[in-house]
């Protein structure tokens, strides 16, 4: 569990050829009622136009994560720079959005991103971002001293896993650590119910007996939901089928400012 509150100074920004194979080739899954009733999870996405300017931002932002990136990766087979802000860490629980804005404007600061974390920091970078998507897609667990490691206390692992150490997270009396993080899963099954609004939405008995739970919504946040054209991922750029084998089709979102 002490994996979870701290930063790891190997992190690296994945980009094209392997982030694009990885889409591919994702066979991942879930299991909403337990490890019997597990589900086949595809990737979904979530697009929206920028302008000018936000396209501007979101290229300073990517530049300079790669070239972080690009400078631990040269660093991993010799000697660690002696100043922690001369690598890219990897962490979960800061929000990297936050620290390139204090980075470009100090110079100073650990640069510090995990994957989920780094999604949300490329829409903030765009605007348009609303808070109540903080809470919306945040994973919060309260951790228990039981369950973290550290340089004066050695967890047993098997313990957590099999043992009754693992049975639980926390105990009301006991001091915990407080775990927050955009959670991959909330946010895949946040733009799911988007999807099912917005087919709903085509349908005129569907709308008119009020079935796009989330239409309200997203109307508040300055945005209306359109279901989006399916987009084929594959190694030919220019194929309009899928093969599993080297491509796939993945569905989503669009997501329109609202008048």
């Amino acid at each position: 569990m002490r994996f979870l509150f701290h930063a790891y100074p190997d992190g690296i920004l994945i980009t094209g050829e392997e982030n694009w194979l990885r889409l591919i080739h994702y066979a991942g899954s879930r299991m909403p009622g337990g490890w019997w009733r597990r589900q086949g999870a595809v990737p979904r996405y979530m697009a929206r136009p920028i302008d000018r300017a936000s396209c501007a931002r979101l290229k300073d932002m990517i530049a300079f994560f790669a070239a972080m990136s690009e400078h631990t990766f040269r660093q991993a087979g010799g000697i660690a720079p002696a100043h922690a802000d001369d690598r890219f860490w990897f962490g979960t629980s800061a929000d990297p959005w936050d620290g390139y804005r204090h980075r470009q404007r100090t110079g100073t600061g650990k640069v510090v991103a995990g994957c989920a974390p780094f999604g949300v920091a490329l829409w903030k970078a765009a605007g348009g971002w609303n808070p109540l998507l903080d809470s919306l897609w945040a994973l919060r667990l309260q951790v228990g001293d039981h369950l973290i490691g550290g340089p004066e206390r050695r967890v047993s692992v098997p313990a957590i896993l099999w043992g009754k150490a693992g049975q639980r997270w926390t105990c009301g009396h006991e001091p915990a650590h407080t775990f927050i993080t955009p959670d991959p899963a909330l946010i895949w099954s946040f733009i799911g119910a988007a999807m099912q609004d917005a087919d709903a939405g085509s349908d005129e008995k569907s709308s008119a007996n009020g079935s796009r739970k989330s239409d309200h919504w997203w109307r508040n946040a300055g945005w209306e939901v359109q279901t989006g054209m399916p987009i084929i991922l594959g190694t030919d750029p220019g194929a309009h089928q899928t093969d599993s084998r080297t491509a796939r089709s993945i569905s989503g979102i669009w997501l329109i400012p609202a008048n």
